[in-house]
């Protein structure tokens, strides 16, 4: 039997944006729950708890490097076949990704954006849910990137 966990991912730091946190939670409450679905949750402080700074291009560097790490440590531990993801931006697309290319040879992704997230701190956007899938294929943020324990995606 397949097993299938919902990932809380209230990101909100990797875009600067509050109501991404409280989006999160939203979609958690009306998203319907599946009694065989475990629900496994990214710890992440609450708006107005911490100030951000942008490091090295990134805006809350630390805190989101930290977030991806989580998602992936509770995804290894809970070793799940699918993820439905539920959370404040694109970056919280990073860690199941990665876990799932992991657990699946032949696993690709259709990006549908209004922006193609292949930015990087060059760029000089500092927010890292725009460098998501960059990250994914190897050509983002190289720290970011670097968090990745699976194989980076191919174009």
């Amino acid at each position: 039997m397949s097993k299938t966990v919902r990932l809380i991912y209230p990101d909100y730091q990797s875009r600067g944006l509050d109501t991404y946190y409280l989006g999160s939670k939203l979609m958690s409450c009306i998203i319907p729950k599946n009694a065989e679905q475990e629900t496994l949750t990214v710890q992440i402080d609450p708006p107005g708890t911490k100030e951000y700074e942008v490091t090295d291009g990134i805006y809350a560097r630390e805190t989101v490097e930290t977030n991806i790490i989580q998602g992936g440590k509770l995804l290894e531990d809970a070793a799940p076949d699918r993820v439905i993801t539920i959370g404040g931006n694109c970056l919280v697309s990073q860690a199941p990704f990665d876990y799932l290319h992991g657990k699946y040879d032949n696993v690709g992704i259709i990006w549908i954006d209004a922006h193609p997230d292949v930015s990087t701190p060059a760029d000089g956007y500092p927010y890292a849910h725009a460098m998501v899938l960059g990250n994914l294929l190897g050509g983002g943020d190289e720290k970011l990137s670097g968090l990745m324990k699976s194989p980076k995606f191919k174009p």
